[in-house]
């Protein structure tokens, strides 16, 4: 059965991603990702899958920040662009793209 509260929280965890990435507060992404990671994410409602997708970006920029470097480009390759919340499309792509960049450049002298 879909739960609501469920997707609340990975809605909510994309949010405080979104600001915690702007600001570049690593260290709180980093908390917010392993208590999301702990969900196991394997609903079958639509949104949940969204939002997951959604996330994907901010679990890579993790990894970078990490030094992982090859798990964050396979984290990366993972995320699909079509499968977005229309309402976040613009950010989110805004922050893929970004994201993307520091990982090929291999380097956080972006940052």
């Amino acid at each position: 059965m879909h739960s609501l509260i469920e997707d609340d929280k990975i809605l909510v965890s994309i949010l405080f991603c979104r600001m915690l990435f702007k600001k570049r507060y690593d260290d709180l992404l980093s908390e917010i990702l392993t208590l999301m990671s702990e969900r196991d994410g394997k609903s079958a409602d639509i949104f949940s899958r969204i939002h997951r997708n959604q996330l994907i970006i901010y679990q890579a920029y993790n990894l970078f920040m990490q030094a992982k470097h090859p798990e964050a480009t396979l984290k990366l390759s993972k995320f699909n662009p079509l499968f977005i919340d229309l309402f976040w499309r613009n950010s989110i792509m805004s922050d893929f793209e970004e994201i993307a960049g520091m990982i090929n450049d291999g380097d956080k002298c972006n940052i």
